[in-house]
């Protein structure tokens, strides 16, 4: 693939601080209407961007991120009134959700309207929808358009939350950056739900906890894909059928619950004190706070992360990964509480662990 200069402007995330960076804007605008891509910022993680009904521009996201075709792409829109146009089905349903959660971290699978690019939704008939709770982000496709956009990383990597992620993952394959700052608002990607079911189906955790859709539209099936780690040959929304998250270097290991946090913490610093004799660094993450005693120990062993809960673990959790990801690094992960927003934290972890997941002996 050709190298190509990749231009990165900084726009302000406060709207009421842009002054002439709206031109910024409007500059990235019209590279996208010209068939361009490029990467912004969402309350999520970074995108990576094409004009949804371009069907070159989208050819070339798949490209650069090495991305496989049978997975579709999430279009962002500005407004419900976007929406409505790109689906031959907005129901009662997806107007509930979009009221209550739109802007923020909630796609909706629904009927494709015949305009949507067969690449863009990976030849489904479905499309997932979402609109996105960031000034930088909604100025953008009120400008250019709804816009196709999977997060900016290369593919199977764990998704880019800053700039330097961004540039680091494909500087010199796409056009422009707008570097709207870290993405810790959330930091992990949206929810998907599919409405095309009888009844709405999670097809991926995310951002918006399950049981915050279960209050509002009473309740949703989980997709195997979740519930049994299964998915069939062609998914229906990202995340739920390859290999994602994962450093490129380092190893992860998840460690699971199963009633007594104490008992994984012993087994993580067991596990870490294995490690390290055998010559290898460690990096132990956790998903709250730990004993004082225990944390200098584990010092002696490798770098030591303590969240004070999920949704932290969750904002910071890719970026950790990127920071500590070299060759010959272990990166031990203490799961979250398995409910509310712990649960999408926890599919990422045992993800990214590719199998190598330890469980507590169960008594």
């Amino acid at each position: 693939m050709q190298r190509i200069k990749t231009q990165v402007v900084r726009i302000d995330k406060d709207p009421s601080r842009w002054n002439g960076q709206i031109h910024e804007i409007e500059w990235a605008a019209k590279l996208l209407t010209e068939g361009r891509i490029g990467a912004f910022p969402t309350e999520t993680v970074y995108g990576i961007g094409a004009l949804a009904m371009d069907e070159m521009a989208v050819e070339r996201i798949f490209e650069v991120k090495g991305r496989d075709k049978r997975n579709p792409l999430i279009v962002h829109v500005a407004s419900i009134r976007q929406a409505i146009e790109l689906t031959t089905e907005f129901n009662d349903t997806a107007m509930t959700l979009a009221n209550e959660f739109w802007p923020g971290p909630l796609t909706m699978v629904l009927p494709k309207n015949p305009c949507i690019p067969g690449v863009t939704t990976a030849g489904l008939d479905t499309v997932g929808i979402r609109k996105p709770d960031n000034a930088i982000a909604l100025e953008l496709i009120r400008l250019a358009g709804p816009i196709a956009a999977p997060s900016a990383n290369a593919s199977s990597l764990p998704s880019g939350t800053t700039v330097r992620d961004i540039r680091k993952d494909l500087g010199g394959k796409i056009d422009f950056i707008i570097d709207g700052g870290s993405c810790v608002g959330i930091g992990l990607e949206s929810t998907i739900i599919d409405l095309t079911s009888k009844v709405p189906t999670i097809l991926r955790e995310g951002g918006l906890p399950t049981k915050e859709i279960q209050a509002l539209i009473g309740d949703v099936n989980l997709d195997p894909s979740i519930t049994e780690g299964k998915a069939g040959d062609r998914p229906k929304a990202p995340g739920m059928m390859f290999k994602h998250y994962s450093p490129k270097y380092a190893k992860v290991i998840a460690f699971m619950h199963n009633g007594s946090r104490l008992q994984t913490l012993h087994m993580m610093d067991q596990r870490g004190e294995e490690i390290k004799n055998d010559g290898k660094k460690v990096v132990f993450i956790f998903s709250g706070q730990i004993p004082s005693r225990m944390r200098d120990r584990m010092k002696r062993f490798g770098e030591v992360c303590a969240f004070s809960d999920a949704w932290q673990l969750g904002k910071h959790l890719f970026k950790k990964y990127r920071d500590f990801d070299r060759t010959g690094t272990f990166i031990l992960v203490e799961e979250a509480e398995d409910f509310g927003i712990g649960r999408a934290v926890n599919n990422r972890i045992r993800i990214s662990a590719g199998g190598n997941i330890v469980e507590p002996p169960k008594y």
